[in-house]
């Protein structure tokens, strides 16, 4: 069942890998972190939307960058 899932989760999420350029270059941006946990012990991922230019942005890394936050606190 394991084995299954990831397979799923790598068919269905193949780019939210920490290697991945794009999403590395986001990171470094700043506008991601994760600080502590909330009261159910869940993680809290914080973004700092004043730190995104409209005029200058790449979605697609956006969103990668989202789905691997979202994983990595999930982990």
């Amino acid at each position: 069942m394991l084995a299954t899932h990831v397979a799923w989760r790598e068919s269905f999420l193949p780019t939210a890998r920490g290697d991945d350029p794009a999403i590395v270059a986001e990171l470094r941006k700043g506008r991601f972190f994760q600080r502590g946990r909330d009261l159910g012990g869940l993680p809290v991922v914080y973004y700092r939307s004043r730190t995104q230019d409209p005029r200058v942005r790449d979605l697609d890394g956006y969103v990668n960058v989202v789905f691997n936050a979202i994983s990595t606190g999930m982990a």
